[in-house]
Formats: structure tokens, sequence, C-alpha cells
């Protein structure tokens, strides 16, 4: 089990719904987390069912991660 299971599960649970998935990060570490949510890594499978933002600045240390399931087959 990955330590990302409940924030997928609690994504899809309330589909469509944006929400802050991690905070006060490196946005090299948010980037890298959002893109692997984009492409469905691990418990966000299948690629596609959901998306996700990093908002902060470059270089910046409090950058925060936003997610939201948008279907697909779980």
């Amino acid at each position: 089990p990955s330590r990302h299971d409940p924030i997928a599960a609690a994504l899809r649970r309330r589909p469509g719904k944006w929400a802050v998935v991690l905070e006060g990060v490196p946005t090299t570490v948010a980037g890298a987390l959002a893109y692997r949510i984009r492409q469905g890594k691990g418990p966000f499978a299948p690629g596609g069912s959901f998306e996700a933002r990093c908002v902060g600045g470059v270089g910046a240390s409090d950058a925060k991660i936003y997610a939201r399931y948008v279907g697909g087959a779980s």
C-alpha cells in the first residue's frame, strides 16, 4: 500500500471537487507529485483519471498541490 492511498480514496469519494492534497513543500516536490497524479501512478491509476496542479513560485518552499478525481476505471 502507498501512503497516498487515503488521498486517492478521498478524492474518488468527491468526484470533480478540487482539494489540497499537500502543502508546504518545495515546488520541485510538489511538481513531481502533481505529475505522478496526472500520469496515474500508484493509487492514482489509471492515467487521466485525476487532474493535479502545483501552485507556488519557482524555487519556493511552500508550494501546494491541488487535485481532483475526474473519472475512469477504479
